[in-house]
């Protein structure tokens, strides 16, 4: 090259330096934003939610954490570390969240998606958690169809627009007794089936529905005639809370819930992809 060419070449160089420093800058900023809009990072199963204080306190306060063999647990800590890391956690009613408690809710809500995975919960927003019970209006609909609302306390309500809430007191108690009741498993089977349109409660196989409705109608009788089923009497209210009680005793006493009921054991294994009894005893 002569010495023209050089000259020209940096000169060029200098007239284009900043159009470069502007690509660049550019490209740094995309990068920036895409992190931003993503998910956190997943934490490893040695991450900060389960260090070996946080499984020891899991297994002190989740007895189906405490019953899993060990590789289920990994498998577990791994959906629920995502589940953490996308959703958000909000205290409410004067009440601190730390990490021990959201990893026991997020342990408890990953137990329904073992086979589904994390993303089954994509529409969720936030999970508030209150101390204790708290008040929510209810509708409710009479023989006549006349709709009335009314305050009343809950301990667990799935919002259909993308939220959970619970009571504090009632997440640590079923986590501790580990059988018929878990207000969060309880929540998220309403959640699930809110964001499939109803279809876990109402599936559109006609078999599968008229099953539930023969088991709800079966409870019912039980209730009636003063009997002490196994599912716990609250299902007989609606298909949809009998699908979400249901579930508890699928999760957390599979192998009772299989030996009295084994067709409504079947479809909860199709309807969640896994057999809990399975699940926890291998």
């Amino acid at each position: 090259m002569t010495r023209a060419d050089w000259v020209l070449l940096a000169g060029s160089a200098v007239l284009l330096a900043p159009l470069w420093l502007w690509l660049w800058d550019w490209l740094r900023t995309r990068v920036r934003r895409r992190r931003a809009q993503e998910p956190g990072p997943v934490a490893g199963a040695e991450g900060p939610g389960f260090t070996s204080a946080g499984r020891m306190q899991l297994a002190r306060d989740c007895a189906l954490y405490r019953r899993l063999p060990v590789a289920r647990r990994r498998e577990l800590e791994q959906l629920a570390s995502a589940f953490m890391a996308r959703h958000r956690f909000v205290g409410c009613g004067g009440l601190a969240l730390d990490a021990g408690m959201v990893r026991l809710i997020a342990v408890q809500a990953c137990l329904l998606v073992v086979a589904r995975g994390p993303g089954s919960y994509d529409r969720l927003g936030t999970v508030l958690v209150y101390p204790e019970e708290f008040v929510a209006p209810q509708e409710h609909v009479d023989e006549a169809g006349v709709i009335t609302m009314q305050h009343e306390p809950l301990s667990g309500q799935a919002i259909e627009s993308g939220g959970i809430v619970l009571s504090w007191a009632d997440v640590l108690a079923g986590a501790r007794e580990g059988r018929g009741y878990n207000v969060v498993v309880h929540e998220c089977a309403h959640f699930l089936d809110h964001a499939s349109g109803g279809a876990l409660s109402s599936p559109g196989d006609a078999s599968h529905r008229a099953l539930l409705g023969q088991e709800l109608l079966a409870l019912r009788a039980q209730v009636d005639r003063g009997e002490e089923p196994l599912i716990d009497p609250y299902a007989a209210t609606d298909e949809a809370e009998f699908f979400a009680v249901a579930s508890e005793h699928y999760v957390g006493e599979p192998e009772a819930l299989r030996a009295a009921h084994p067709a409504l054991y079947a479809l909860l294994a199709r309807a969640y992809g896994f057999d809990a009894a399975a699940w926890a005893g291998s």
